[in-house]
């Protein structure tokens, strides 16, 4: 079911839609005294206002119209279960009224009509339901047991933002500044994070010369590789000192931002030095890259680190050169290596070749016509196992065979000289 929560105090106004799971299967049967033990934060609308109560009317509909959006079949699960008030009594009686008179002004739905019940709690509901959660934490409350191994934890709450968080340029070194780009919007579920959120010296030159480009991430970091060489450092340096940004918060939809901690200078960096006097100052460098991380909890408390390598503009380029040197030494030394495994292969193979040829012709002449000759597979077996050492194989054959082991065109050159000169034919008839 989805339940409606709803209070008021003096300062502002809150409406929360939560999905409640299905009952607690331990409780009554155990010590466990949670009926229920998983909710779902859908969307909550809040806003803080000097007489809230004027601002009921706008606030439901607003949270109406966001979850008829990321809960479309809610009119097919039963509608809205109640509507459930916290607070003083007096703040909760006059919330419902106001509630009521909001849900009347909205004609023809099926799902937020007056037909929604109320709920009314004690005051002490909200530091009763602190002190649950706080127990649950600690293992106070007994977890909903599953089966004899494991156990579920008492209370589960899948929570959202309540507020929404972005980051905001300025390129002039705080003078003006850019519309806040969301990192993280309303009702995204918490946890959320790290986001990383880069800047670079080359990005801040092509956003100074096309603010549009803040918008088009592919195109700028297209433009900024024209930028990225050294023979712009001078205006990249400048660009990246003048760089500020704001970490901003807003908690009211559509409400004003909020700056989040203080501005900061993403690619600046300060060195002490000593003067003459022995007094330090410090001296403002740019830097080339660095890293901005934001992070949601479970609770929604946001938390940003700043990190960078610390790289000036001058020694960026070089370890860049540098990398793009030892790129290329590698390659160099991967072809070098590998074409020369793949010679050293087939030159090993060729060798291993000539050697069975050989051997092959030393068996077919000094042991014909025995399990030797012509065995090529013996011939290449043997080559193998002496690769490396064929002159102490050719030795160890001659001392077996007492021949001597000739090149393949030798033997054939042999053959040729023993073979004997044919008999010429003579004619005893004469000739008439």
């Amino acid at each position: 079911p989805l339940v409606i929560m709803a209070g008021m105090t003096k300062d502002g106004l809150e409406l929360s839609a939560i999905q409640i799971k299905d009952p607690n299967t331990s409780f009554g049967r155990t010590d466990c005294h949670v009926p229920f033990s998983e909710f779902k934060v859908m969307s909550t609308v809040s806003y803080q206002h000097s007489k809230p109560v004027s601002i009921v009317n706008k606030t439901l509909v607003e949270l109406s119209d966001i979850v008829d959006e990321i809960y479309p079949e809610l009119e097919d699960d039963g509608g809205v279960a109640g509507i459930v008030t916290y607070g003083t009594i007096a703040s909760q009686l006059q919330l419902k009224d106001a509630l009521l008179k909001a849900l009347n002004s909205i004609k023809g739905d099926d799902v937020w009509n007056t037909k929604i019940d109320f709920m009314s709690t004690k005051e002490e509901a909200v530091s009763m339901g602190t002190c649950v959660l706080a127990a649950v934490s600690h293992n106070r409350v007994e977890a909903e047991i599953i089966d004899e191994k494991s156990k579920k934890s008492a209370v589960t709450v899948s929570n959202i933002a309540p507020c929404a968080v972005g980051v905001t340029y300025s390129f002039d070194g705080g003078k003006e500044w850019t519309e806040p780009k969301v990192i993280f919007d309303y009702d995204r579920r918490v946890p959320a994070g790290p986001y990383k959120v880069e800047f670079s010296a080359a990005e801040c030159v092509a956003i100074k010369e096309d603010a549009s480009l803040l918008n088009d991430m592919e195109k700028l970091v297209e433009e900024s590789e024209k930028w990225a060489k050294g023979k712009h450092n001078v205006v990249r340096e400048t660009a990246a000192l003048g760089l500020t940004i704001k970490v901003v918060q807003r908690f009211d939809r559509n409400g004003k931002w909020r700056e989040y901690g203080y501005a900061a200078n993403p690619l600046t960096q300060a060195a002490e030095e000593d003067d003459e006097g022995g007094d330090e100052s410090s001296h403002k460098f740019a830097i080339e890259t660095s890293t901005l991380e934001l992070a949601l909890d479970s609770v929604g408390y946001l938390s940003t680190e700043l990190s960078s390598d610390g790289q000036t503009i001058d020694q960026a380029i070089k370890a860049a050169r540098s990398s793009t040197m030892w790129k290329y030494v590698r390659i160099a030394g991967a072809l070098v290596f590998f074409g020369g495994f793949m010679a050293k292969s087939y030159l090993g193979e060729r060798e291993r070749e000539r050697c069975a040829q050989r051997v092959l012709a030393f068996y077919k002449h000094a042991t014909p016509n025995t399990i030797n000759d012509g065995d090529k597979n013996n011939a290449h077996y043997t080559c193998y196992k002496y690769r490396g050492k064929t002159d102490k194989l050719y030795r160890k054959l001659e001392r077996k065979y007492d021949i001597p082991v000739r090149e393949v065109h030798e033997w054939e050159d042999l053959e040729d000289e023993e073979e004997p000169e044919e008999e010429k034919e003579e004619n005893l008839d004469g000739e008439f």
